[in-house]
């Protein structure tokens, strides 16, 4: 029986990749910390002020790493249209 070619850690890595999804489209509360001048905790705390009043909504997650390289899937948000409210 003949053994199989091994792959490589780069080719596994590709292949990884293609498999993961692609994520979900929008920003994330470092956006937010970045674009505002914020920390993370008051970053958080407005991001989740918009969610309440309906401003954002979650739109799912995107792959990311930590600092020290490990994956992990990303909350990301997306601004949400405003409703048009009849007029009388």
């Amino acid at each position: 029986m003949a053994k199989p070619n091994p792959i490589t850690v780069d080719e596994w890595r590709k292949e990884l990749d293609r498999l993961q999804p692609k994520g979900a489209d929008g920003f994330t509360r470092r956006d937010v910390e970045r674009e505002m001048a914020l920390g993370e905790h008051a970053a958080g705390v407005r991001l989740r002020a918009w969610v309440e009043k309906g401003h954002v909504e979650y739109a799912g997650r995107r792959p990311g790493t930590t600092i020290d390289g490990r994956p992990l899937q990303i909350p990301v948000y997306r601004i949400r249209r405003a409703s048009k409210k009849p007029t009388r």
